[in-house]
C-alpha cells in the first residue's frame, strides 16, 4: 500500500475497515481490483461519492460539454494507480476541464477555448499542482473522446 495512502485511510475509514482494507490491498488480487477500481472511477467523473457519507460533498460544477469516452495515456494511468494525491488531482482537473475551468493557461489560450466551445473545435487545458507533475486534458472538436496526458507525451 503506497504510503500516501495511510493519511487517507486514517482520515476516511474506521480502523476495522481500514484493516480490513490493507488486509485485502496485500493479497494479489486486492491490488488488482483496487487498480481497476481506481481506474474505474477515474472514468466515472462526477459519480463520485465520499467514503463515508458524513463529510461533506463538494459541489459538483457544471458541465459545459460532453467529454466522451474518458481515456488517459499509460503514464498518467500509471501514476493514478501509484499515488493517491496524483489520482485526486487528475479527477479534480478532470471536473475542472468539463466545467469549462481551463486550468493554468494564459489569457489568450482561455479565450481561443471559449471560442473553441462555442465553435465545437478542440479544448485543451492544462493544470498544474506542485509537486505533482503538470497534465494536458485534450478534448476533440466532435467531443468523442477526452484524453489526460502529460505535456511531454503529446
Amino acid at each position: 500500500l503506497p504510503g500516501e495512502m495511510q493519511p487517507i485511510l486514517r482520515e476516511h475509514l474506521s480502523e476495522a475497515d481500514a484493516r480490513e482494507f490493507r488486509e485485502f490491498i496485500a493479497s494479489p488480487e486486492g491490488q488488482t481490483e483496487f487498480k481497476k477500481r481506481l481506474r474505474l472511477e477515474a472514468w466515472k467523473v462526477g459519480d463520485a461519492e465520499p467514503l463515508r457519507p458524513e463529510l461533506e460533498k463538494p459541489e459538483r460544477a457544471e458541465r459545459k460539454f460532453p467529454l466522451g469516452q474518458i481515456v488517459m495515456t499509460r503514464g498518467v494511468n500509471d501514476l493514478v494507480a501509484e499515488n493517491a494525491e496524483f489520482a485526486k488531482f487528475a479527477l479534480e482537473s478532470l471536473r475542472r476541464h468539463a466545467s469549462g475551468d481551463w486550468g493554468d493557461l494564459g489569457p489568450e489560450d482561455k479565450k481561443e477555448n471559449e471560442y473553441a466551445l462555442g465553435k465545437h473545435l478542440r479544448l485543451f487545458s492544462a493544470y498544474d499542482k506542485y509537486p505533482l507533475p503538470k497534465i494536458w486534458i485534450i478534448t476533440e472538436a466532435d467531443r468523442s473522446v477526452t484524453t489526460t496526458l502529460f505535456p511531454e507525451e503529446y
